[in-house]
Protein backbone atom coordinates (compact mmCIF):
# COMPACT_ATOMS: atom_id res chain seq x y z
CA UNK A 1 0.00 0.00 0.00
CA UNK A 2 2.90 2.76 0.78
CA UNK A 3 4.77 1.82 -2.47
CA UNK A 4 0.94 2.64 -4.65
CA UNK A 5 0.79 5.62 -2.54
CA UNK A 6 4.61 6.65 -3.10
CA UNK A 7 4.50 5.81 -6.42
CA UNK A 8 0.73 8.30 -6.83
CA UNK A 9 2.51 11.60 -5.02
CA UNK A 10 5.29 10.70 -7.36
CA UNK A 11 3.63 11.08 -10.18
CA UNK A 12 1.21 14.14 -9.14
CA UNK A 13 4.14 16.06 -8.42
CA UNK A 14 5.59 15.41 -11.69
CA UNK A 15 2.72 16.88 -13.47
CA UNK A 16 2.57 19.66 -10.55
CA UNK A 17 6.52 20.32 -11.59
CA UNK A 18 5.81 20.54 -15.22
CA UNK A 19 3.23 23.02 -14.67
CA UNK A 20 5.07 25.05 -12.90
CA UNK A 21 8.59 25.10 -14.85
CA UNK A 22 6.30 24.99 -18.20
CA UNK A 23 3.23 25.13 -19.70
CA UNK A 24 0.88 26.98 -21.39
CA UNK A 25 -0.39 29.06 -17.81
CA UNK A 26 3.10 29.46 -17.14
CA UNK A 27 4.15 30.97 -20.33
CA UNK A 28 1.37 33.21 -20.32
CA UNK A 29 2.34 34.82 -16.74
CA UNK A 30 6.16 35.31 -18.16
CA UNK A 31 4.32 37.25 -21.17
CA UNK A 32 2.59 39.35 -19.00
CA UNK A 33 5.20 39.90 -17.02
CA UNK A 34 8.11 40.50 -18.78
CA UNK A 35 6.50 41.60 -22.12
CA UNK A 36 3.32 43.84 -20.87
CA UNK A 37 4.93 44.72 -17.21
CA UNK A 38 1.49 43.21 -15.41
CA UNK A 39 2.57 42.79 -11.92
CA UNK A 40 0.15 39.96 -10.02
CA UNK A 41 0.25 39.81 -6.12
CA UNK A 42 1.89 37.32 -4.66
CA UNK A 43 -1.43 35.43 -3.32
CA UNK A 44 -2.04 34.87 -7.02
CA UNK A 45 0.43 32.33 -7.48
CA UNK A 46 -0.06 31.00 -4.56
CA UNK A 47 -3.68 30.14 -5.62
CA UNK A 48 -2.67 29.45 -9.14
CA UNK A 49 -0.32 27.00 -7.97
CA UNK A 50 -2.10 25.53 -5.18
CA UNK A 51 -5.29 26.28 -5.77
CA UNK A 52 -5.19 25.32 -9.93
CA UNK A 53 -2.09 23.51 -10.72
CA UNK A 54 -2.15 20.96 -7.38
CA UNK A 55 -5.88 19.72 -8.37
CA UNK A 56 -5.12 19.41 -12.06
CA UNK A 57 -2.12 17.67 -11.23
CA UNK A 58 -3.84 14.99 -8.92
CA UNK A 59 -6.49 14.70 -11.76
CA UNK A 60 -4.16 13.68 -14.48
CA UNK A 61 -2.07 11.50 -12.19
CA UNK A 62 -5.46 9.74 -11.25
CA UNK A 63 -6.25 10.27 -15.58
CA UNK A 64 -2.80 8.02 -16.25
CA UNK A 65 -3.33 5.36 -13.80
CA UNK A 66 -6.66 4.80 -15.21
CA UNK A 67 -5.81 4.79 -18.30
CA UNK A 68 -3.33 1.95 -17.56
CA UNK A 69 -5.74 0.09 -15.92
CA UNK A 70 -8.13 0.41 -18.62
CA UNK A 71 -5.15 -0.75 -21.29
CA UNK A 72 -4.30 -3.72 -18.74
CA UNK A 73 -7.72 -4.79 -18.65
CA UNK A 74 -8.37 -4.66 -22.55
CA UNK A 75 -5.00 -6.84 -22.78
CA UNK A 76 -6.70 -9.37 -19.98
CA UNK A 77 -9.65 -9.50 -21.96
CA UNK A 78 -8.12 -10.31 -25.01
CA UNK A 79 -5.58 -12.91 -23.42
CA UNK A 80 -9.04 -14.82 -21.57
CA UNK A 81 -12.23 -13.86 -23.85
CA UNK A 82 -12.18 -15.30 -27.18
CA UNK A 83 -12.83 -12.69 -29.97
CA UNK A 84 -14.23 -14.13 -33.47
CA UNK A 85 -14.21 -12.34 -36.77
CA UNK A 86 -15.35 -14.51 -39.85
CA UNK A 87 -16.43 -13.97 -43.15
CA UNK A 88 -18.74 -15.94 -45.52
CA UNK A 89 -16.98 -16.49 -48.83
CA UNK A 90 -19.17 -18.67 -50.45
CA UNK A 91 -23.55 -19.71 -50.36
CA UNK A 92 -24.96 -21.91 -52.91
CA UNK A 93 -28.51 -23.98 -52.82
CA UNK A 94 -28.55 -27.60 -54.26
CA UNK A 95 -29.85 -30.84 -52.85
CA UNK A 96 -28.12 -33.62 -51.28
CA UNK A 97 -27.40 -36.80 -53.44
CA UNK A 98 -25.24 -38.69 -50.64
CA UNK A 99 -25.43 -40.08 -48.02
CA UNK A 100 -28.37 -41.80 -48.43
CA UNK A 101 -30.87 -40.68 -45.38
CA UNK A 102 -30.70 -37.15 -47.15
CA UNK A 103 -31.10 -38.01 -50.22
CA UNK A 104 -32.31 -35.23 -52.39
CA UNK A 105 -33.33 -33.11 -49.27
CA UNK A 106 -32.67 -28.91 -50.27
CA UNK A 107 -29.85 -27.94 -48.72
CA UNK A 108 -27.80 -24.14 -48.38
CA UNK A 109 -23.81 -24.62 -48.34
CA UNK A 110 -21.90 -22.11 -46.98
CA UNK A 111 -17.71 -21.79 -46.83
CA UNK A 112 -16.60 -19.76 -44.06
CA UNK A 113 -13.63 -18.32 -42.56
CA UNK A 114 -13.39 -17.96 -38.55
CA UNK A 115 -10.14 -15.98 -36.91
CA UNK A 116 -9.88 -15.46 -33.69
CA UNK A 117 -7.61 -12.25 -31.68
CA UNK A 118 -8.72 -13.67 -28.27
CA UNK A 119 -8.07 -16.53 -26.23
CA UNK A 120 -7.40 -19.66 -27.33
CA UNK A 121 -10.90 -21.70 -28.20
CA UNK A 122 -12.92 -23.93 -29.95
CA UNK A 123 -16.01 -22.92 -32.16
CA UNK A 124 -19.12 -25.18 -32.30
CA UNK A 125 -23.06 -25.46 -32.18
CA UNK A 126 -23.56 -23.68 -36.04
CA UNK A 127 -26.84 -22.39 -37.06
CA UNK A 128 -28.25 -20.70 -39.96
CA UNK A 129 -30.98 -18.36 -40.84
CA UNK A 130 -31.88 -16.86 -43.75
CA UNK A 131 -33.24 -13.59 -43.55
CA UNK A 132 -35.77 -13.12 -46.95
CA UNK A 133 -35.95 -9.54 -49.06
CA UNK A 134 -39.56 -9.22 -47.50
CA UNK A 135 -38.17 -9.92 -43.71
CA UNK A 136 -38.94 -13.49 -43.13
CA UNK A 137 -36.49 -15.51 -41.04
CA UNK A 138 -36.03 -19.11 -42.51
CA UNK A 139 -34.91 -21.27 -40.03
CA UNK A 140 -31.89 -24.15 -41.42
CA UNK A 141 -31.08 -27.30 -39.51
CA UNK A 142 -27.34 -28.34 -39.92
CA UNK A 143 -26.36 -31.32 -41.60
CA UNK A 144 -23.90 -33.11 -39.81
CA UNK A 145 -20.71 -34.89 -41.62
CA UNK A 146 -20.58 -38.65 -42.00
CA UNK A 147 -18.55 -40.54 -39.57
CA UNK A 148 -16.02 -41.07 -42.59
CA UNK A 149 -16.54 -40.21 -46.29
CA UNK A 150 -17.94 -37.84 -47.69
CA UNK A 151 -21.11 -35.68 -48.33
CA UNK A 152 -22.06 -35.60 -51.93
CA UNK A 153 -24.10 -32.06 -53.55
CA UNK A 154 -25.70 -30.91 -56.34
CA UNK A 155 -25.33 -27.36 -56.88
CA UNK A 156 -28.18 -25.51 -58.76
CA UNK A 157 -28.91 -24.07 -60.84
CA UNK A 158 -25.87 -25.72 -63.27
CA UNK A 159 -26.70 -29.29 -61.82
CA UNK A 160 -23.06 -29.47 -60.72
CA UNK A 161 -22.23 -32.61 -58.34
CA UNK A 162 -19.50 -31.55 -55.60
CA UNK A 163 -17.98 -34.02 -53.16
CA UNK A 164 -16.86 -32.08 -49.63
CA UNK A 165 -14.95 -34.29 -47.32
CA UNK A 166 -15.78 -34.69 -43.76
CA UNK A 167 -12.23 -32.99 -42.90
CA UNK A 168 -13.32 -30.01 -44.51
CA UNK A 169 -16.09 -29.62 -42.22
CA UNK A 170 -15.47 -26.24 -40.69
CA UNK A 171 -17.62 -27.62 -37.57
CA UNK A 172 -14.91 -30.60 -37.36
CA UNK A 173 -12.06 -28.57 -37.86
CA UNK A 174 -13.14 -26.22 -35.07
CA UNK A 175 -15.37 -28.47 -32.48
CA UNK A 176 -12.34 -30.33 -30.70
CA UNK A 177 -9.26 -28.66 -31.67
CA UNK A 178 -8.90 -25.03 -30.42
CA UNK A 179 -8.19 -21.65 -32.59
CA UNK A 180 -5.66 -20.49 -31.02
CA UNK A 181 -4.87 -16.25 -30.57
CA UNK A 182 -3.98 -15.33 -34.17
CA UNK A 183 -4.98 -18.38 -35.50
CA UNK A 184 -7.95 -19.09 -38.27
CA UNK A 185 -10.04 -21.92 -39.92
CA UNK A 186 -11.92 -21.94 -42.99
CA UNK A 187 -14.50 -24.81 -43.85
CA UNK A 188 -17.99 -25.78 -45.36
CA UNK A 189 -21.02 -25.91 -43.35
CA UNK A 190 -24.75 -27.46 -45.08
CA UNK A 191 -27.41 -26.91 -43.87
CA UNK A 192 -31.63 -28.17 -44.23
CA UNK A 193 -34.68 -25.95 -44.31
CA UNK A 194 -36.39 -27.23 -41.86
CA UNK A 195 -39.22 -29.63 -42.21
CA UNK A 196 -38.08 -30.66 -46.25
CA UNK A 197 -38.42 -26.85 -46.71
CA UNK A 198 -38.57 -27.46 -50.45
CA UNK A 199 -41.07 -24.18 -50.97
CA UNK A 200 -38.79 -21.74 -49.21
CA UNK A 201 -35.73 -23.30 -50.85
CA UNK A 202 -37.08 -22.86 -54.21
CA UNK A 203 -37.31 -19.10 -53.72
CA UNK A 204 -33.43 -18.69 -53.99
CA UNK A 205 -33.25 -20.99 -56.84
CA UNK A 206 -31.71 -20.27 -59.44
CA UNK A 207 -29.02 -18.24 -57.15
CA UNK A 208 -30.24 -14.90 -59.08
CA UNK A 209 -33.73 -15.00 -57.30
CA UNK A 210 -31.34 -14.93 -53.67
CA UNK A 211 -29.41 -11.75 -54.96
CA UNK A 212 -30.43 -9.60 -51.99
CA UNK A 213 -31.01 -12.12 -49.39
CA UNK A 214 -29.12 -11.93 -46.22
CA UNK A 215 -27.35 -15.31 -44.23
CA UNK A 216 -26.61 -15.21 -40.38
CA UNK A 217 -24.21 -17.73 -39.29
CA UNK A 218 -23.67 -18.31 -35.68
CA UNK A 219 -21.72 -20.53 -33.50
CA UNK A 220 -20.62 -20.40 -29.85
CA UNK A 221 -17.48 -20.84 -28.88
CA UNK A 222 -15.15 -22.28 -25.43
CA UNK A 223 -17.74 -20.95 -22.75
CA UNK A 224 -20.95 -20.49 -24.50
CA UNK A 225 -21.01 -17.54 -25.56
CA UNK A 226 -23.05 -17.10 -29.05
CA UNK A 227 -21.08 -15.07 -31.71
CA UNK A 228 -22.60 -14.40 -35.32
CA UNK A 229 -21.56 -13.34 -38.81
CA UNK A 230 -23.45 -11.79 -41.85
CA UNK A 231 -23.13 -11.83 -45.24
CA UNK A 232 -25.55 -10.70 -48.04
CA UNK A 233 -25.58 -12.10 -51.63
CA UNK A 234 -25.01 -9.72 -54.26
CA UNK A 235 -24.92 -10.25 -57.89
CA UNK A 236 -20.86 -10.86 -57.76
CA UNK A 237 -21.87 -14.64 -56.04
CA UNK A 238 -23.32 -15.71 -59.28
CA UNK A 239 -19.51 -16.39 -59.94
CA UNK A 240 -19.00 -18.76 -57.43
CA UNK A 241 -21.95 -20.58 -58.43
CA UNK A 242 -20.08 -24.32 -58.91
CA UNK A 243 -16.72 -24.01 -58.15
CA UNK A 244 -16.60 -24.05 -54.18
CA UNK A 245 -12.71 -24.34 -52.75
CA UNK A 246 -10.62 -23.09 -50.31
CA UNK A 247 -6.86 -23.44 -49.00
CA UNK A 248 -6.18 -26.73 -47.89
CA UNK A 249 -10.16 -28.36 -49.23
CA UNK A 250 -9.63 -32.17 -50.17
CA UNK A 251 -10.17 -31.94 -53.45
CA UNK A 252 -9.48 -35.44 -54.46
CA UNK A 253 -8.31 -39.08 -53.01
CA UNK A 254 -11.86 -38.05 -50.20
CA UNK A 255 -13.80 -41.61 -50.14
CA UNK A 256 -17.99 -40.58 -50.90
CA UNK A 257 -20.01 -42.08 -47.33
CA UNK A 258 -22.94 -44.56 -48.54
Amino acid sequence: MLREVSLFLAAVFSHWQAYLTGGAPTAILVVLREVFEVSLPRKFYVWLFLGGFLPLAVFLAWDDEHTARTHADAELARLTTPIFTGKVDFVAFGRVEVPQEYSHDPTVTVIASLTNTGASSIARDYKLVIVAADGRGIETWPLNPPSSGAVVLTLLPKQQQITLCRDDALDVRTHADPISNGGGRQGYLSFQFSGGGSRDWCEFCPIERAIGVRVILSFADAYGKRQEIAYQITSQQKRFVGSPHFPGMHLAGCPVAR
